[in-house]
């Protein structure tokens, strides 16, 4: 850089202590309350004051020497110079001077920054630009970059191995679910078990009672004709007396046909459904135990007929459905389960 001279070297003295003067400027002594009073007090020129000093500190004292000397005497010196007469202007104001001039000078200030902002924004640009090292800037841009690219394929390591593990508990999920999805249906059969047991209990109970019942009527219709309000007088009574008993005697004898049958029916279901139960649960494991897929089908479609095969329901001898048309249905079931051939 080219020696200043004298005349040179003094404007940029200038111009450094101006600026320096306003950039460590206390905004908060302008407001002097304590001295004028809330109302007289220069509490709202705080504000604009604060954004006139900003602009001025965004000017670094070390780029003026870059900057010819009529730059620093028009722009740098001069407008700082005036900034601080404004505000020395309200540090020395008095009472007596009066509102206007108080109002006058907080516009002042005000005012001021439309044209400070015009001429020192290119100064600013080119104070920031300078101070800028673009070398380091680009080393840490290059360090940015190096680690995202790090932290990226860290977490495409981490999320490849979060999509392996995911996968592998879908499998074992869907094994899991492929070995026991037979077995867990038997809870449907047990339920059902236990309520035609229950149904059975309470059949078994009116069977006893109606039993009971129809021992108690046969003992008491021995003696109702030596009962000489019941004893028949004519034909006709004894008739009638014998056709009452007898109709009794059927209903009694009917109640407890019924109660029997349900009660049977209702053990005859509990032990079918029982016997699908235990098919299920032991489906599994048999298997297992054959090791043979072949095998596994044939064992699914014993399964299958022992859940879907037509059962006797416990009221009738005949099951509904012959044995052939059982077995077909029983197959085509099997079929889509196993994945055999059609």
């Amino acid at each position: 850089m080219a020696s200043k001279d004298p005349a040179e070297l003094q404007m940029l003295k200038e111009a450094k202590e101006a600026l320096e003067a306003i950039q460590s400027f206390d905004v908060k002594s302008l407001i002097r309350e304590r001295e004028l009073g809330e109302l007289s007090s220069f509490r709202e020129v705080v504000e604009p004051a604060e954004r006139l000093i900003s602009l001025f500190r965004q000017i670094s004292p070390e780029t003026l020497e870059d900057l010819p000397t009529n730059i620093l005497q028009g722009h740098i010196r001069d407008y700082a110079i005036q900034v601080m007469a404004y505000f020395n202007q309200i540090l020395a104001f008095q009472p007596a001077q009066g509102q206007g001039a108080r109002d006058q000078l907080i516009s002042q200030i005000t005012n001021y920054y439309v044209p400070t902002f015009s001429t020192l924004f290119p100064l600013i640009a080119y104070a920031n630009t300078r101070t800028i090292d673009l070398g380091r800037v680009e080393r840490e841009a290059k360090a940015v970059v190096d680690r995202v690219t790090k932290q990226a394929k860290d977490i495409e390591v981490s999320l490849q191995t979060q999509v392996n593990r995911v996968t592998e508990v879908v499998e074992t999920v869907r094994k899991v679910a492929a070995e026991q999805g037979v077995t867990q249906q038997a809870i449907y059969f047990k339920d059902e078990a236990s309520h035609h047991r229950t149904e059975a209990d309470n059949w078994g109970k009116y069977t006893f009672w109606w039993a009971i019942g129809l021992g108690a009527w046969a003992i008491t219709s021995l003696f109702l004709a030596r009962w000489n309000w019941l004893k028949p007088e004519d034909a006709y009574q004894h008739v009638q007396l014998i056709v009452s008993k007898a109709l009794v005697f059927a209903v009694i004898s009917f109640m407890l046909y019924l109660s029997a049958k349900n009660y049977l029916a209702h053990r005859h279901n509990e032990v079918v459904n029982r016997h699908r139960q235990n098919a299920l649960l032991t489906f599994e494991a048999f298997v297992k135990a054959s090791g043979d897929p072949e095998a596994g089908k044939v064992i699914l479609g014993q399964a299958a007929a022992c859940v879907f095969a037509p059962q006797s329901t416990g009221y009738s001898q005949e099951g509904g459905i012959d044995a052939a048309k059982a077995s077909s249905v029983v197959e085509v079931l099997a079929r889509p389960i196993t994945g055999g051939k059609g």
